[in-house]
């Protein structure tokens, strides 16, 4: 059985066939397709839809848009499970870098700057009690070299280390959870003090959807770090491609703007034409008409014999003029 289907392909198989019998052809999950079609924008039959093919009724067929081109392909092993696959692959990773017991350069750089809080360099952030530090730098160090096992870069990004991964950037931070304390100066926040709890809190992502791990009463942060690395993982693949389309769309919008440029500068130019040939076609009729003018003044002048000097050069003249604004005088075929 095939996994690279087109876009418009796998919409006509999700409307011919069910999707229990898909994900058995395909050796894939009811959920996995359902992703694959979210991803992709393909709609869905509804709850029914089968039902109503099964006796001759006719249901309702959602339309499959142009948002994303019909020929693009789908290859659905990417949609196989790949928190499972993530999860064996981050271990095997996990396991080289517990070998490692050296230090990251960042955390180099940080542990300088801790010890010299004039150097201006950016750095990872950790905020932490002196309690907490060393626990929140071993934990930082960790998880630093085992993104880097996994192919994550880190680069300097407004003056802090943000996480790097295929022109994403992620920020990412450890801070120490703090007790608010009311005091007799009052309820409000500003009057109250803060204690540090030793519960320390991870946060990682885009900023508008970043995530946080903490302490829990059974289990520590560096228990969660496959987990992080997991989350952080699908987080960055979703980014890239959801950048990758958002490409593709903007690209999309270039080429039909351009498109409608285009339409509108020949329909422009075609107004313009028939604009000169409508003008061109009321000068003619006024030629015509200015020369049958012409031409019984001239012809009353011969009967009349009153044909003098000065009314042959009027008439020269006159008709000087209506060949001056004549377009068939002035019309080259060879323009054509």
């Amino acid at each position: 059985m095939k996994t690279l289907l087109t876009r418009k392909e796998l919409y006509d198989l999700l409307w011919n066939t069910p999707l229990n019998k898909i994900a058995d052809d395909y050796n894939l999950t009811i959920q996995q397709i359902k992703d694959s079609c979210n991803a992709n924008n393909i709609p869905l039959p509804q709850v029914g839809y089968w039902s109503k093919l099964k006796y001759n009724k006719q249901p309702s067929i959602a339309v499959l848009d142009n948002s994303i081109p019909f020929d693009h392909i789908i290859n659905l092993q990417d949609y196989t499970n790949k928190k499972t696959i993530h999860k064996s692959d981050i271990l095997k990773s996990f396991k080289k870098t517990k070998k490692d017991s050296s230090l990251d350069v960042l955390i180099q750089n940080y542990k300088e700057k801790d010890r010299n809080k004039d150097q201006k360099s950016s750095t990872i952030i950790i905020h932490t009690s002196d309690q907490q530090k060393k626990r929140a730098v071993n934990f930082m160090n960790s998880f630093i070299k085992l993104m880097r096992k996994r192919g994550f870069n880190f680069i300097e990004k407004h003056g802090v280390i943000v996480i790097d991964f295929k022109g994403i950037t992620m920020s990412f931070s450890i801070r120490e959870h703090r007790n608010r304390i009311p005091t007799s100066k009052g309820p409000y926040y500003y009057d109250s003090i803060y204690k540090h709890s030793g519960r320390l809190i991870f946060s990682a992502g885009p900023s508008y959807r970043s995530k946080e791990w903490t302490d829990s009463k059974t289990t520590k942060l560096e228990d969660k770090i496959l987990n992080i690395i997991q989350a952080i993982e699908l987080m960055a693949q979703e980014e890239y491609q959801w950048n990758i389309k958002a490409e593709e769309s903007r690209i999309r919008r270039e080429i039909e703007q351009q498109k409608r440029i285009e339409i509108e500068k020949i329909e422009k130019q075609e107004q313009a034409k028939f604009n000169i040939l409508l003008s061109e076609s009321k000068d003619y009729q006024a030629c015509l008409q200015i020369r049958a003018y012409i031409q019984a003044i001239e012809q009353k002048a011969i009967l009349d014999n009153n044909l003098t000097l000065e009314l042959i050069n009027w008439l020269n003249w006159a008709k000087s003029k209506v060949d001056a604004m004549d377009p068939l005088v002035k019309f080259n075929l060879l323009e054509f």
